[in-house]
């Protein structure tokens, strides 16, 4: 569905009593407003939840042990001087999108453990976006698994990215932060309402088994289909 799809919905629905939704349509300034709330309910919910899974390859270099996952160093980034290690493409380019790094492999196919002192295949991880290998391989290509946000929206006619059965917990989010913007006792009522709506609806997700946490999954497909 497109962003306009969701502006109208919540104006039918989830903020249809707001004054911005009194004419039965948004002013420039408010589908602003309502965007911004829609890309931070996107990334609550692909933080909270395994939605998108991504892989980055790595170029292993001797002098090198610990490997940023930014996109300034990356080989299609040639607005940058850093030292490129991300092997990237022009149609598939590193896009700053990670949440958190799954797991890693090496060329040969074998996962590397984890924060381990006693295996010798090991990466650390010193920060979310940031791999640590002890002994790196010059020329040696690593496989990077990570979870990855949804892509900022900007426009109308962007694409929103999620399960249907997901879009309820997206409207509550995105009406709770709509709300919040009013200190009037009523806005203040509707704000903590939205708010426990949201998380009822994810934690009712979690407990009907409507979310793909097995982690035996990992690195294959999204769960609603297609690997990015």
């Amino acid at each position: 569905m497109k962003v306009s799809d969701a502006y109208s919905d919540l104006l039918h629905g989830e903020i249809s009593g707001h004054g911005i939704a009194i004419e039965g349509s948004l002013q420039d300034k408010d589908k602003s407003r309502v965007l911004g709330y829609l890309n931070s309910g996107l990334l609550a919910l692909y933080t909270r939840f395994p939605l998108l899974f991504k892989e980055c390859r790595i170029r292993q270099l001797s002098y090198i042990t610990t490997y940023k996952l930014n996109s300034k160093f990356a080989l299609t980034n040639t607005a940058s001087s850093e030292v490129k290690y991300i092997i990237d493409s022009r149609i598939s380019p590193f896009t700053d999108d990670v949440i958190r790094v799954e797991f890693v492999s090496d060329e040969v196919g074998d996962v590397l453990e984890r924060n381990s002192t006693d295996y010798n295949k090991v990466y650390l991880t010193p920060s979310m976006d940031a791999i640590e290998i002890p002994n790196p391989c010059n020329g040696n290509v690593l496989f990077v698994t990570y979870r990855a946000h949804h892509p900022v929206l900007t426009s109308e006619v962007d694409e929103i990215l999620l399960p249907r059965h997901m879009l309820p917990a997206l409207y509550a989010y995105v009406a709770a932060g709509i709300y919040s913007g009013s200190s009037s006792q009523e806005h203040v009522a509707k704000t903590a309402e939205c708010t426990q709506r949201y998380e009822m609806i994810c934690q009712q997700l979690e407990s009907a088994g409507m979310v793909n946490n097995d982690r035996q999954n990992i690195g294959t497909k999204q769960y609603w289909g297609g690997w990015v």
